[in-house]
C-alpha cells in the first residue's frame, strides 16, 4: 500500500512499531504520498532523502501528519453535504472537502469527484477515490490507506525547513 519513499519514512520513524504492531488497539488511516510528493517535498527543503531519513524529528512530525489514530475511515467518511469534515492526525487537524460537482449520483463509490485535504500549509488530492481507499489489513486492529498527491505538512514550509537543518 505504501509508495516506495513513503514506506522509507514511515519505516524511519520512531512510529514503525505503532504501524506495524498486530497488538495495536486502535484502528487507524494512513495517508501516503505518491514518491513525486516526496521529491518535490526534498526539493523546497533543499535537502537529500538520506537527510530527511537521518532526521528523527522532521520524520516523525511528517509521518504523525498523515495518520488518524482510531478510525479507519474509507473515503465515504469525508463527504458532507455541508462545511468540510475536521480529520484529527496525530499532527493537528485537517479539513476533508468533497468535490460533487462531475459525479453527484455515482452509485458504486460513492457521490465524490475527489476529495480534497487541507490546512492553512497545504491542499492535497486523495487519488484513489475510486475505489474509496485501500482495504482493510488485518483483523483486529484495522487500517485504511489512502494515497495522496502532497505530502501532508502539519507545519509551514519555513518551520520544516529550520527542523531540516537542525542537528540531530
Amino acid at each position: 500500500m505504501f509508495t516506495t519513499i513513503a514506506y522509507e519514512v514511515f519505516s524511519a520513524s520512531s512510529l514503525r512499531s505503532f504501524l506495524v504492531d498486530p497488538a495495536r488497539g486502535t484502528d487507524i488511516t494512513i495517508f501516503t504520498p505518491h514518491d513525486n510528493a516526496f521529491t518535490s517535498l526534498l526539493s523546497q527543503l533543499g535537502i537529500t532523502k538520506a537527510a530527511l531519513l537521518s532526521n528523527t524529528r522532521l520524520v516523525d512530525l511528517l509521518t504523525k501528519a498523515h495518520i488518524i489514530n482510531g478510525s479507519a475511515l474509507f473515503t465515504g467518511s469525508f463527504i458532507s453535504y455541508g462545511a468540510p469534515i475536521r480529520l484529527d492526525t496525530m499532527a493537528g487537524p485537517l479539513n476533508a472537502t468533497g468535490d460533487l460537482t462531475i459525479f453527484p449520483k455515482r452509485p458504486s463509490s460513492g457521490p465524490a469527484k475527489m476529495v480534497i485535504l487541507s490546512n492553512q500549509y497545504v491542499k492535497a488530492v486523495l487519488s484513489d477515490y475510486d475505489f474509496g481507499g485501500n482495504d482493510r489489513f488485518g483483523e483486529s486492529p484495522n487500517y485504511v490507506g489512502h494515497f495522496v498527491d502532497k505530502v501532508l505538512l502539519p507545519v509551514s514550509i519555513t518551520e520544516l525547513k529550520k527542523l531540516a537543518k537542525a542537528k540531530p
